[in-house]
């Protein structure tokens, strides 16, 4: 699969259900796209 920047510098984002799983992977992309990342689970 290609790499596909979403130019997320100087952004927040909250990932929901972040703990494991998808939530844990989207939660480590978009460090990877430089973002700030908030994650959130119960």
């Amino acid at each position: 699969m290609a790499h596909v920047h979403f130019g997320l510098e100087h952004r927040v984002v909250v990932v929901t259900g972040g703990a494991q799983g998808i939530g844990e992977a989207c939660a480590r992309r978009v460090v990877q796209d430089g973002a700030a990342v908030a994650v959130w689970d119960l």
